[in-house]
């Protein structure tokens, strides 16, 4: 199996948007979509769509440090 991350962009954003989480992610995440509208907003968002062999599996958000000087911490 090839995994891969992705950049999310206005050709794939969908695809990753309708990602369902797993019951038991519901209570400590927010759904793809509304993350992905939250990155437009806060400047050091970094989101990224898993694929595994092509297909969209998966959904990365995190905020970068490299502002504050900590360019290899997440």
């Amino acid at each position: 199996m090839e995994v891969e991350l992705r950049s999310i962009e206005k050709s794939n954003w969908q695809e990753i948007a309708v990602l369902k989480l797993a019951d038991s992610q519901k209570e400590f995440l927010f759904d793809n979509g509304y993350s992905i509208a939250e990155s437009l907003f806060c400047e050091n968002s970094v989101i990224k769509g898993i694929y595994a062999d092509g297909v969209p599996a998966g959904f990365l958000m995190y905020e970068s440090l490299e502002d504050e000087g900590k360019p290899n911490e997440v």
